[in-house]
């Protein structure tokens, strides 16, 4: 939590996991960070990365990574349709993710 960046540096940032190089991470790493660490338990996660659980927009296939936050984030990569998507508001999650996150996420991903 914490984290400052806007909605191109977080899309970048999404982008690295799905053609890492060498730059920062080994190509090793950043495939473990969202490969599956959680077999077996409810929800998938990899490394820091939530793995598509179907909270992600409804067209998303199940190689989909990203992260949600509690001020009303929301930032995705499907490595199989290429699509990115990242929202960004200040309203509480609690209040956004049903009305805005998840629709706008969900039409995103159908209309790819």
């Amino acid at each position: 939590g914490g984290a400052h960046a806007c909605v191109d540096d977080v899309a970048r940032f999404l982008q690295y996991f799905a053609n890492p190089d060498r730059r920062v991470l080994k190509k090793q790493t950043a495939a473990a960070m969202i490969a599956n660490q959680t077999e077996g338990l409810n929800k998938r996660w990899g490394l820091g990365w939530m793995l598509n659980n179907g909270q992600f927009g409804a067209g998303c296939s199940a190689a989909t990574f990203g992260h949600s936050g509690s001020t009303g984030t929301l930032c995705w990569l499907d490595p199989e349709s290429h699509l990115r998507f990242v929202l960004l508001t200040t309203q509480p999650a609690t209040e956004s993710t049903a009305t805005l996150l998840h629709p706008v996420s969900n039409a995103i991903s159908l209309a790819h």
